[in-house]
């Protein structure tokens, strides 16, 4: 009896087991393609650009392209790393689109669901997001497309011009680039789409083209910043230092890399190392691949990657404002190359250049990437300087444009 009783109670409970994991099979099944597949983000209407403009050599630049419809990202498995879930394999960049699709930041130069249909909004963004962050960018890039709303537009301005509505986000060879790349672009009459003539662009590095790449025509390209760079090691708890696995990131990155929907994965990677994988007190358990992460719960998380600091220099010297017996101010155009070219400036060394001005005990600060400049400021009257410049009434300053550096001398000096 008691036999009998253990053995009914036995298939009693296999019975139930089976049942438990048959519901389980139904409902990746038969409910995951709903909530994955055609109803995600309008059937991913804009995961796939029309091959007409791929015949063409890339899309003319007068159109914007129009989105066709594609099957779900998330029919097949993209070639990634795979998890086993139960009887169902999982990728790590199908949960990073999930977690897109819902948390993705919303910016003036994004779309989400594939490329965007405007490859110069991707071209001037890139420009601008190089050794900038977001937050900054956005009110620069709403007030440059603003001004320069087409590449024609931008490729016909002044350089001068295109300096001015650049002010203040630094790096000014940036917009230089910029500017040289809208012209090469509109001689040739389309936007390049291919790697090797995306390089051949002014100002364009192996990042940027992958970006461009993948954000303006959905290239299968794997985009690496500081930010993937990050995840990646701390993904599979890689502690050696960064300049030593520099390839190992690179084909780790590339093997998750979705390549059905890589516009939307690249957002998402550098979306989830921005506001997830940060550098210091990472939001772990938001993290769409915390189960997955070989770092998650590490006391020394925020060691990894590991990086070697190197200490900013310190650079000291003087900028001087010389008024003349007019009340004008002296401006010179900074014509060497590098740091600051092309844009207006009080002259200034790190040696002394006029020995009779006076000191006002009133220094400016400013950090560059790789030192720290201390500027004392100093003032001289006299009508004649021997430099390559010229005189301006005080009030006609803000039409020149100028560093972020110097607009710090104006208002410390009260210029203003």
């Amino acid at each position: 009896m008691h036999r009998f009783e253990s053995c009914t109670l036995r298939q009693l409970l296999k019975k139930l087991l089976c049942g438990a994991f048959l519901v389980t099979e139904l409902w990746w099944l038969e409910l995951e393609p709903v909530r994955f597949g055609a109803d995600s983000w309008r059937e991913r209407a804009y995961c796939k650009r029309s091959s007409s403009h791929t015949a063409r050599g890339g899309p003319a630049l007068a159109e914007v392209p129009s989105p066709v419809h594609s099957a779900s990202r998330y029919q097949t498995a993209p070639f990634g790393a795979f998890f086993l879930y139960g009887k169902k394999m999982i990728s790590l960049a199908h949960k990073l689109l999930k977690w897109y699709d819902e948390h993705g930041r919303d910016l003036p130069w994004r779309v989400k669901g594939g490329a965007h249909p405007n490859p110069y909004v991707i071209l001037v963004s890139e420009f601008m997001l190089q050794q900038t962050t977001v937050k900054t960018v956005i009110p620069y890039f709403e007030r440059f497309m603003k001004r320069f709303p087409t590449i024609e537009s931008l490729a016909q301005a002044t350089q001068e011009e295109v300096y001015h509505y650049w002010q203040g986000l630094g790096y000014y060879t940036r917009a230089k680039s910029l500017h040289t790349t809208a012209q090469m672009i509109v001689s040739v009459g389309k936007f390049p789409q291919t790697r090797d003539e995306v390089l051949k662009l002014k100002g364009i590095g192996a990042y940027t083209a992958s970006s461009f790449l993948a954000l303006a025509f959905n290239q299968p390209e794997t985009v690496i910043d500081g930010n993937v760079m990050r995840i990646i090691c701390r993904l599979y708890a890689l502690t050696s230092p960064l300049d030593e696995i520099q390839e190992l990131i690179r084909e780790k990155a590339q093997k998750l890399t979705d390549t059905k929907c890589p516009a939307d994965y690249a957002s998402a990677i550098m979306d989830l190392g921005a506001t997830i994988c940060t550098p210091k007190n990472p939001q772990c358990l938001l993290c769409p691949w915390h189960n997955d992460c070989l770092s998650c719960g590490r006391e020394d998380v925020e060691n990894i990657p590991q990086r070697k600091k190197l200490p900013k220099k310190e650079k000291v010297g003087f900028v001087y404002l010389i008024k003349n017996t007019k009340g004008e101010i002296y401006l010179r155009l900074r014509t060497e190359k590098g740091l600051l070219s092309g844009l207006y400036e009080f002259p200034w060394s790190e040696e002394k250049l006029f020995n009779k001005a006076k000191n006002t005990q009133k220094q400016v600060v400013h950090v560059f990437t790789h030192f720290k400049l201390i500027l004392n400021i100093m003032v001289l009257q006299t009508d004649n300087v021997n430099c390559d410049g010229f005189f301006i009434p005080v009030d006609k300053l803000s039409a020149y444009p100028m560093s972020t550096l110097m607009k710090k001398v104006i208002k410390t000096a009260c210029l203003s």
